[in-house]
């Protein structure tokens, strides 16, 4: 994702990369269950993205299809 020059919804977007990249490492030490709990974190930080102006639906989407 590239930097949208709002810093507020910039900041939650790295919060959700953020999260997806730990949910990444949980999957690869095989804790699925937590890999799950750091998504469903990625996606509310993709909702208050959202609600700030990005356009991120598609993105939740998929990970809810993900889950």
């Amino acid at each position: 994702m590239k930097p949208t020059g709002d810093h507020k919804l910039d900041n939650r977007l790295d919060k959700a990369i953020k999260e997806l990249n730990k949910a990444l490492n949980e999957f690869e030490k095989d804790k699925p269950s937590k890999a799950f709990n750091k998504i469903a974190k990625a996606i509310k930080h993709l909702e208050k993205a959202q609600k700030k102006g990005g356009a991120t639906q598609e993105i939740i989407d998929d990970l809810i299809d993900l889950v």
